[in-house]
């Protein structure tokens, strides 16, 4: 059914002397006067202030989340441990890798909200808060215990998955991921060579060489891992830990480094050796055997 039409059409006669005496009418000011230009930028200013403070409460809630989820994860590995299993199924480590994942990465958001993570040095007294204390210090084992550790019993099938994502790059882009993971293995069979050397050899040395060339092959260990977890996100294939780490050259000035920064790179260190101690165990093994230790 169509509408009906109109009996007669409006009459704009009317409508125009309507619109005509609308016209001429003075509308009085607005009682609301605009803002001065500073006044403007003073709330402005609050603003921004308001959404700073509110990342900052953000970064110290997820931070403090990561250390209740590092705890719990500890706890189940021990649980397991008592029931006599030596590891955690894949399928249940994935969803703690993926959660720490998710709450890292709102860390990182927040920080960059807040304006603290265009400095890390600022950034590093904030994060600080998610190392637990019983995995602070030097050579800590319990840090074999931390979610991105234990992503080093994966490392195999990842280094795989990324190998054959490679294999089907452009000769240019295949060569240089290749040489990233070839890399990788020279790094860490060097920082293995440091670590598990005789005291015989040792002594070769002379002064602090030998703990400054084993702190030379653990950053590079460090610092081509970084580069693996970028060329995994490039290549679409899962990374091999779930965030990146901290190694001694952020700050190679030692007198820059506040409490918070010495931490955060003696814990990303000791989790990067325990998750290569997982990735190599076979190896880690036969050299400890090898070295009396």
């Amino acid at each position: 059914m169509s509408p009906e039409k109109p009996t007669s059409a409006p009459n704009q006669t009317q409508e125009s002397t309507a619109w005509d005496s609308l016209s001429k009418v003075e509308f009085a000011p607005s009682s609301q006067p605009e803002k001065p230009e500073a006044l403007a930028a003073s709330e402005a200013t609050d603003v921004r202030e308001l959404l700073r403070r509110r990342a900052l409460e953000d970064v110290n809630l997820y931070t403090k989340d990561i250390k209740e989820t590092q705890k719990t994860f500890a706890t189940r590995l021990k649980n397991l441990e008592s029931e006599g299993k030596a590891f955690m199924p894949r399928k249940e480590f994935e969803v703690w890798e993926a959660d720490f994942a998710d709450r890292w990465e709102k860390v990182k958001s927040s920080l960059e909200k807040s304006g603290a993570g265009a400095d890390r040095f600022s950034a590093a007294k904030l994060e600080d808060q998610m190392i637990p204390p019983q995995y602070r210090g030097q050579d800590n084992p319990n840090l074999g215990l931390t979610i991105e550790a234990q992503s080093g019993r994966y490392f195999g099938s990842r280094y795989v998955q990324l190998l054959r994502a490679i294999s089907e790059a452009p000769a240019d882009k295949k060569a240089s991921a290749e040489a990233i993971l070839k890399h990788f293995d020279q790094s860490v069979d060097e920082h293995l060579n440091y670590k598990y050397m005789p005291p015989d050899e040792r002594q070769s040395f002379s002064g602090q060489q030998y703990w400054a060339e084993r702190s030379r092959a653990h950053n590079e260990v460090i610092e081509t891992l970084n580069k693996m977890n970028a060329l995994a996100e490039e290549y679409g294939v899962k990374r091999f830990t779930p965030r990146d780490f901290w190694s001694g050259n952020f700050a190679p000035d030692k007198s820059r480094r506040t409490p918070e920064v010495e931490d955060r790179i003696q814990y990303d260190r000791g989790i990067v050796e325990a998750f290569y101690d997982y990735a190599f165990s076979s190896d880690v093994a036969r050299r400890k055997t090898a070295s009396g230790y």
